[in-house]
C-alpha cells in the first residue's frame, strides 16, 4: 500500500498512480491544467476562468475521475451504477 500524500498537486498524485501503472502518465497533462484551475477557483483575483475554460475543465475531470476508476476493479462496477457525474 502506498499512502498518498494531503496536496492539491493533481500531478504529482498522477505522477505517484504512473509509478503504479504507465497508463495514467496520459492524464499529466489534463492534471496539470486542473491544479492550475484550482488555483483560480482558491484565489479568484488572481487570473479569471470563463464559462468555455470551466466547461473544458469540467470535461477533464470527468475523464480522469472516469479513467481512475476504471483501474479499480472493485470501484469500476459499482461507480458506473452510482457514480457522480460532473455538470454546470
Amino acid at each position: 500500500d502506498i499512502e498518498a500524500p494531503k496536496t492539491h498537486d493533481l500531478v504529482a498524485l498522477c505522477r505517484m498512480c504512473a509509478n503504479i501503472d504507465q497508463a495514467f502518465k496520459e492524464k499529466t497533462d489534463d492534471c496539470a491544467v486542473l491544479t492550475l484551475y484550482s488555483s483560480i477557483t482558491r484565489y479568484p483575483n488572481e487570473i479569471e476562468m470563463d464559462e468555455n475554460e470551466a466547461a473544458s475543465a469540467i470535461e477533464k475531470a470527468q475523464a480522469i475521475y472516469d479513467f481512475s476508476v476504471g483501474m479499480i476493479p472493485e470501484l469500476n462496477s459499482q461507480e458506473q451504477k452510482q457514480g457522480p457525474t460532473l455538470s454546470m
